[in-house]
């Protein structure tokens, strides 16, 4: 098990988030996106239960090229679509999540990129449910019930599990579910605030999570071997957000706030799962603004911030060395968070968000920049969720 290496300062986080909410209530607003469109869109070729989910016939209808999936929100049900990097205009439906009133599912794409899990709140039932769909046998089935509708299922390694998020009156569960519906196990159960999925080691070993309480955030794992669960490392005083496993599994990384000049800024920071103290990954571009969200470039140390200075572009930093390799150019006006690369390195899909006249940030789009800059928007009514990049020939 990983040793504890930290010291603990106890922090209120209640009187935290108070004073978070003062400074940055706009601006959290908006990163959190605004629901657009309540029309459900028309959508043909799928079958009229809208569980297709035919990864094979929805790429036949589609021009050679780097397809990606995402998914539209509408009021009473999300659109899943594979599209086009090269022309997102060229899409095609796979399913439709039929969902609660305004309240949309979480995907997320297995790592071999076969299946998709999503949390939805049923409509019909008023049930939360997990599903499993399998792009390759074109269908899906519900593996469990209970899930925590706004944390997103983690899959593991061989895509042989997925983990979730269950809430009862007086605890936090996360669980792990058999994706092939059978059966479930609790990884670990805690009355704390907040408890999170972060995801699997690479070699099924131990499950990552992080717990928030009134110390500020720390970082658990589960041993699944015995079963074990502990604490191994303290992130931050405050509440960190956006944990994620880096790709190798050596690390973790997530956004936390500090405070400087009278102002609490947001910084990405990394944190070795071999027991070493968390570090900021790099300076932020100006004493004003935020660190927003991160992607790893695919094979490689590489890994690319966003900037809530508008104009300021998305830096690129070797998480090795800390050195600022290069910047990406950002949007006319506003800025990009950055989602995901793919899997060849040549597309970045990221969050765009238009500068308004006030100074705040709104009209939320979903685009993937090419690696020589040239932008194209996801096709949506609404708003937009990328689920994943599909392996080339797919």
């Amino acid at each position: 098990m990983l040793p504890i290496m930290y010291s603990r300062r106890f922090v209120p986080v209640a009187a935290f988030v108070l004073l978070v909410g003062g400074l940055l209530a706009a601006w959290q607003f908006a990163i959190g996106g605004l629901v657009e469109g309540d029309e459900k869109p028309s959508v043909e070729g799928l079958a009229e239960d809208g569980a297709a989910w035919n990864l094979s016939r929805a790429s036949a209808q589609l021009p050679e090229g780097t397809r990606f999936i995402y998914k539209e929100f509408t009021s009473t049900a999300d659109t899943v679509w594979l599209a086009l990097a090269e022309d997102p205009a060229q899409r095609v439906p796979l399913a439709n999540i039929e969902h609660a009133a305004a309240i949309g599912a979480k995907a997320n794409l297995s790592p071999d990129s076969d299946r998709v899990a999503y949390v939805t709140l049923s409509g019909r039932s008023r049930a939360s449910e997990v599903w499993v769909a399998d792009l390759d046998a074109g269908k899906s089935q519900k593996i469990a019930d209970g899930a925590n509708i706004r944390v997103a299922p983690v899959w593991n390694a061989d895509a042989s599990t997925v983990a979730f998020l269950r809430e009862t009156s007086a605890e936090k569960i996360l669980v792990q579910a058999d994706a092939e519906g059978n059966g479930e196990a609790v990884l670990v159960a805690d009355d704390a605030p907040g408890l999170y999925p972060i995801g699997y080691a690479l070699d099924n070993s131990a499950f990552y999570y992080a717990r928030v309480a009134s110390g500020g955030t720390d970082i658990g794992v589960v041993s699944l071997s015995d079963g074990s669960a502990s604490i191994v490392a303290h992130a931050s005083d405050h509440i960190a957000r956006e944990r994620k496993l880096s790709p190798d599994g050596q690390s973790i990384v997530y956004l936390a706030p500090q405070f400087s000049n009278g102002r609490v800024q947001y910084a990405a920071f990394a944190l070795p799962l071999d027991g070493g103290a968390p570090s900021p990954i790099a300076s932020q571009s100006e004493p004003e603004t935020d660190q927003l969200g991160f992607a790893w470039r695919p094979n490689s140390d590489e890994i690319t911030v966003g900037d809530s200075q508008p104009a300021s572009g998305m830096a690129v930093f070797s998480l090795t060395t800390g050195e600022n390799l290069e910047t990406l150019s950002a949007p006319p006006q506003g800025l990009d968070v950055p989602v995901a690369w793919s899997k060849e390195g040549e597309y970045l899909a990221v969050r765009s968000f238009e500068k308004a006249g006030t100074g705040g940030l709104a009209d939320e789009k979903g685009v993937i920049v090419s690696s020589n800059g040239e932008r194209k928007e996801m096709q949506a009514a609404g708003q937009v969720e990328f689920v994943g990049w599909v392996p080339s020939g797919s």
